[in-house]
């Protein structure tokens, strides 16, 4: 029914899988009352950027995500 195969396809799902998690808490992070653009959000998870946009990210967003 299967092929021997699914060893060798393991590390591109998983990889797939990584990918779609990072992406999913990107847009956790990134999506809020307060709009927040890309940059802003991975400028702020960076140290700089607005102080506002900072504040949101690193203080209100981002321990949701993690959490």
């Amino acid at each position: 029914m299967f092929s021997g195969s699914g060893a060798a396809r393991t590390p591109v799902v998983l990889g797939a899988l990584a990918v779609a998690c990072l992406l999913a808490m990107l847009a956790a992070v990134r999506f809020g009352s307060t709009p927040l653009s890309t940059s802003e959000v991975l400028e702020a998870l960076r140290g700089s950027g607005d102080l506002g946009a900072r504040a949101i990210v690193v203080d209100l967003r981002l321990p949701r995500v993690v959490q």
